[in-house]
C-alpha cells in the first residue's frame, strides 16, 4: 500500500491529487496554494500556506461604499471572517479552506449564505418567526447590495474583520484604505485553536 495515498473524505473512495503553486503576492510575500481534488466526486479544498513565519493578527477594515470593493483578502482555513454589524461570521474548521479574493467576494460569500438561509427559511415558512426571518435575511442582502453597487439606499458603516492566529490571512491596501492591523491575545489565540479543532466552516447570521 501506498503511504502517500489519502482517500477522499467526502466519498470515502478516491484518491486525492494534491496540486500545488507558488506565487508571490505583493506587500505578503511568498505564499504556497494548496488544492485538493477527488476525481471520483468532485470534492474539492484548498488552503494558503505563507513561505515566511508571520506574527498571529487581527485585520480591521471600515467599509463605507465600493470603493474599497477591489482591496485584497487574503483568507486562509485558519481564519476567522466577521462583520458584526449584521452579526455575520465563517469559523475555521477541519474543512475550511483557504483563497485570495477581494472585499467584494468576502461580501458575496455571505449574501450566498444569505440566499441559502432564505431558500431555507422560505421552505419552512410554517415555522414559528418564518415570516420576520425572511425579512430580516432580505434586509441584510439588500444592505451588503448597497455597498457593492453604491445604490441610493441609506446604510452606515459596516466593519470587516480577520483573525488568524497562525498568521496566514490579510487584509491588502493601499495607503489611506484605513486598515487597522493588531496583535492577538494570548486567550484569543487559544479561545481560536480550540474552535478550529472543534467545528467545520460555518457562519452565524
Amino acid at each position: 500500500m501506498d503511504d502517500h495515498v489519502v482517500k477522499c473524505p467526502a466519498c470515502l473512495d478516491g484518491d486525492l491529487q494534491v496540486l500545488s503553486d507558488q506565487i508571490v503576492i505583493p506587500h505578503f510575500g511568498d505564499v504556497l496554494i494548496s488544492t485538493l481534488l477527488c476525481p471520483r466526486c468532485g470534492y474539492r479544498s484548498s488552503d494558503i500556506v505563507p513561505l515566511e513565519k508571520l506574527p498571529p493578527r487581527r485585520y480591521v477594515l471600515q467599509i463605507d461604499g465600493p470603493q474599497q470593493m477591489k482591496i485584497r483578502i487574503i483568507r486562509s482555513g485558519s481564519s476567522t471572517v466577521k462583520i458584526p454589524e449584521i452579526g455575520a461570521r465563517i469559523d475555521p474548521g477541519l474543512f475550511s479552506e483557504g483563497y485570495v479574493t477581494n472585499v467584494e467576494g468576502i461580501l458575496q460569500r455571505f449574501q450566498d449564505i444569505l440566499y441559502q438561509l432564505l431558500r431555507d427559511f422560505t421552505s419552512s415558512y410554517d415555522e414559528p418567526d418564518s415570516e420576520e426571518k425572511i425579512k430580516r435575511t432580505r434586509d441584510l442582502i439588500d444592505r451588503l447590495d448597497a455597498f457593492k453597487n453604491d445604490t441610493e439606499l441609506e446604510q452606515d458603516k459596516i466593519t470587516l474583520i480577520i483573525e488568524d492566529p497562525y498568521g496566514n490571512s490579510a487584509i491588502l491596501g493601499e495607503e489611506g484604505d484605513n486598515i487597522k492591523e493588531e496583535a492577538l491575545t494570548d486567550d484569543e489565540i487559544i479561545q481560536m485553536l480550540d474552535l478550529k479543532n472543534e467545528k467545520n466552516d460555518i457562519s452565524d447570521l
